[in-house]
């Protein structure tokens, strides 16, 4: 759309409102002098038609005209007026230019009706008879309240015509001449009302150019000068956010390059916005190159751009820890969260990237040693027990006593040898899921829980207690048959300890959606609730000196939940202090 000066809106709409009005006056004028004119002829002619009255009525004579026609041609040339003199019946008996024996019947003439009827009579209209138009007034003449005739007095309105003519003439030029000087008028006074506008316009131009410390100057008219004032104030606001928007950048700009830690911010679109200069050191790239480039340009890593992704996708924080650089020796600690704008909006996703490289070795180192240590020490401790055994057998003073501490040292022996059997299989857990080595196959999973539950229910018996399983058929999963045993095996165990004799424990596997589950439910003595988020720590123990008594090593349940953590599931716990505990095994279908 082409835009117009405002000189050029204002200007013409002054012009039309002002052409409008002088036609407007123009017309209203040349009305009402036309009306006045005519007002004024037609009250001649009445003073003329009762000047004439008399005369009329002295040639009636018993009702009958006489000389009336003769009276009506001397009276007219006397006053330049015609006269015309008709009976009630319409007959013309007298007039002034015309022989009344070759004239019309009078009787429908709209003046003549009128006269009849409301005393006077008028009308304007083209006479036939004289080939012109005239204004004719009529009035009854009457005798004795009775009406003898109907006199008419006419003048042709020509000269109106003619003078109005004149009229209309002047009141044309003098329109014209007021509309010129209106124009001119009109043009100055635009011109005077944009000339601030466009001093004010050049000065907010500049404003935009970063010169804001222009000021308008102050303006005579309340409107503009209140407006002066605002664009003013607006100038210096400006200003104070422009510095504190510039401190603020420079602020985070330092703290960003000081941090240890790399931040790389994308909008939706998945173009960077901002990037420190520790992540563009990571990532291999410059700040300035990487500054609103897609980031799947910039990073070729497959596994941070899914985490990108991620971060982009949800609402809630993201954390994860990858392999990166040459040859995946270095590992990233990433954390991601999503960036919200004004009002609540998500704008995109802001990456936290930190060089946990150093720690995972010392991590790596420590899995390491506690395998070969527990590994080294397994080999004596099956030379103790061998010992223990003969010593058991071959006792020669006090057996009592001696069989005692012999089974107090292969109590304490079998208990050592738990423990470094749980430690190496957290170890073997860990490097499988580091290395993803742990292999899978396709299970039976009602089966394998069954012969899982086969092999306690002697020492379920032993103790008092009732076991039962049920399961659904048919139920199929990719897992570790062995790792699975085992954190089965793990909750029946821990449930035969501490369920009271007497009590019952169920296992029962189902499948529920998209995701198969395998629960472990005893009537036991339950688990405090604010030990329940601890229970999955390695050597977390709620009752230690009953959980020794029972011969537990601590590292049970933290195996099962490693265990859930290989097949991407989770465990869960429900239990009250003495109504017995409910452990959950949630697999995914189709995870590995």
């Amino acid at each position: 759309m082409k835009r117009r000066p405002l000189i050029w809106k204002i200007y013409p709409t002054y012009l039309f409102i002002i052409l409008i009005s002088i036609l407007a006056v123009s017309g209203l004028a040349v009305r009402t002098m036309k009306l006045m004119y005519m007002d004024r002829v037609a009250a001649d002619l009445q003073a003329q038609l009762l000047l004439a009255e008399p005369q009329f009525l002295r040639h009636f004579k018993n009702g009958t005209p006489e000389g009336i026609d003769r009276a009506c041609k001397d009276l007219g040339r006397c006053v330049s007026t015609r006269f015309t003199v008709v009976l009630p019946d319409g007959k013309v008996v007298g007039d002034t230019l015309k022989d009344p024996a070759t004239m019309d019947n009078h009787a429908d003439r709209p003046e003549i009706i009128e006269a009849r009827h409301r005393g006077w009579g008028r009308s304007t209209r083209y006479s036939y008879t004289l080939k012109e138009r005239l204004m004719y007034v009529a009035h009854p003449l009457k005798q004795n309240g009775k009406i003898l005739a109907i006199m008419r007095a006419a003048l042709p309105i020509s000269l109106l015509d003619h003078l109005l003519g004149t009229i209309y003439k002047k009141i044309f030029w003098g329109g014209m001449f007021i509309a010129v000087l209106a124009a001119l008028l009109s043009f100055v006074v635009a011109k005077k009302i944009t000339r601030p506008l466009r001093e004010m316009t050049q000065i907010v131009q500049r404003f935009a150019e970063g010169q804001l410390d222009e000021r308008v100057p102050p303006q005579q008219t309340l409107e503009l000068s209140l407006l002066t004032e605002a664009m003013n104030n607006m100038a210096a606001q400006l200003r104070e956010t422009i510095e504190t928007v510039t401190r603020q950048k420079q602020e985070l700009e330092v703290i960003l390059t000081g941090m240890s830690e790399g931040v790389i911010a994308v909008n939706l679109n998945e173009a960077i916005i901002s990037i420190n200069a520790r992540a563009a050191a990571l990532i291999g790239t410059g700040r300035e190159a990487a500054q609103g480039t897609s980031f799947y340009e910039v990073v070729r890593n497959s596994r941070l751009q899914n985490f990108l992704r991620k971060a982009l996708d949800t609402a809630d924080p993201v954390e994860e820890t990858i392999p990166f650089g040459e040859g995946q020796t270095m590992q990233l600690q990433l954390h991601g969260a999503p960036l919200m704008g004004e009002g609540n909006r998500k704008i995109g996703a802001v990456v936290v990237m930190n060089d946990v490289t150093h720690l995972h070795r010392l991590e790596v180192i420590r899995r390491d040693f506690v395998a070969n240590v527990s590994h080294e020490l397994k080999t004596p401790i099956t030379a103790i027990r061998g010992a223990v055994e003969t010593l058991q057998e071959v006792v020669l003073r006090r057996p009592e006593d001696a069989r005692r501490f012999l089974d107090m040292l292969s109590r304490q022996v079998e208990r050592l040898s738990a423990l470094i059997e749980d430690l190496l299989s957290l170890a073997r857990i860990e490097q499988g899921m580091e290395k993803k080595s742990i292999p899978f196959e396709t299970v039976d999973l009602g089966d394998m829980v069954r012969r899982c539950v086969e092999d306690y229910r002697h020492a379920a018996r032993k103790a008092g207690l009732t076991l039962s399983f049920t399961a659904e058929d048919g139920i199929a999963l990719r897992a570790n048959p062995h790792l699975i045993e085992q954190a089965v095996g793990n909750l029946i165990d821990n449930a035969i300890k501490y369920t009271p004799k007497g009590g019952m424990i169920f296992v029962d596997v189902r499948r529920i959606g998209r995701e198969v589950m395998i629960s472990v439910k005893d009537t036991g003595i339950g688990i405090p609730s604010s030990a329940q988020n601890r229970i999955f720590e390695r050597f977390y123990r709620v009752d230690k000196s009953r959980s020794r008594a029972l011969g537990g090593t601590g590292l049970g349940l933290a195996l099962v939940k490693h265990i859930m953590n290989v097949h991407h599931g989770r465990v869960e716990v429900k239990s009250r202090p003495g109504k017995g505990s409910l452990f959950l095994l949630t697999f995914p279908i189709g995870e590995k």
